[in-house]
């Protein structure tokens, strides 16, 4: 399928390495990047310092945003007529910058998205942000024939430490980060968050059947100012979905997820 249709918009993915799949789906459907909307009002509420009228600017990241699937998803849940809330979407290979430059042109909160060419370890904390998502390469095996959605999965031999390094340096205080990960590496990834001021909020185990055992997480920290901390998991609230039932028919928590998107639901 070389465009895959929304309800608000239209990706065109014939010359990205990787196409939609149900992770970044998942992962843009569960945000919370919306409350940044809910910030503007409260801080133009208590804020002597911004007219009325006048919300502040909140800037989200989307880290390896291939066709701009999940910037898109963003601009829609964060669209409202008073909105302040703008995208930058980083990307390191120029046929996904191409597709991901087609789809943001193409769609109706273009002035509020902005194509980046380069790579995520290259930005510098010159810019900082209030909302950071990604769905990060992942695959450590060299046995794909497709070199470039190699290049688009694999970890290439960068650290989780390191992602988790970068991520921590963006981030505004209190910021939120949200990730689609395996769920072979959920825990791994909580453990190494708190030595970088990164603390569990929230995580969604996704199971793709009954039959079938958790196969992803996302998962949602907010950059605090203590290093190292101890995590309690009772303070995070953790739920799982299951994609399909046993008819192999979507699940009505599935269909309630993303249904601001889904054409069919």
């Amino acid at each position: 399928m070389s465009v895959f249709k929304c309800k608000q918009f239209s990706v065109e993915q014939s010359k990205s390495a990787m196409k939609v799949g149900t992770d970044s789906l998942i992962l843009g459907s569960w945000s919370q990047a919306d409350c940044l909307l809910k910030d503007n009002v409260e801080q133009q509420a208590h804020s002597s310092r911004i007219q009325i009228g006048k919300l502040a600017v909140k800037k989200i990241l989307d880290v390896g945003t291939g066709t701009g699937l999940l910037s898109l998803m963003l601009a829609q849940k964060t669209q409202s007529e008073q909105t302040r809330v703008y995208i930058d979407a980083v990307e390191i290979d120029a046929d996904a910058c191409e597709q991901a430059a087609i789809n943001f042109s193409r769609c109706k909160w273009h002035n509020r998205l902005n194509l980046i060419r380069q790579d995520f370890f290259e930005l510098t904390d010159i810019k900082k942000y209030d909302w950071i998502i990604a769905n990060p390469p992942y695959f450590s095996s060299d046995n794909c024939m497709d070199e470039q959605r190699q290049l688009a999965r694999q970890t290439r031999g960068i650290s989780w430490q390191s992602w988790l390094n970068q991520i921590s340096i963006m981030l505004k205080p209190s910021a939120i980060c949200e990730l689609v990960v395996p769920h072979s590496v959920a825990s791994l990834l909580t453990g190494l968050a708190a030595d970088y001021s990164l603390k569990l909020k929230s995580r969604l185990d996704i199971k793709p059947s009954p039959q079938r055992a958790v196969k992803l997480c996302c998962l949602r920290f907010q950059k605090v100012d203590t290093i190292g901390f101890s995590l309690n998991l009772d303070e995070v609230q953790i739920e799982t979905l299951q994609i399909y039932d046993t008819d192999n028919a979507y699940t009505p928590a599935y269909k309630t997820l993303c249904k601001a998107y889904y054409l069919k639901f």
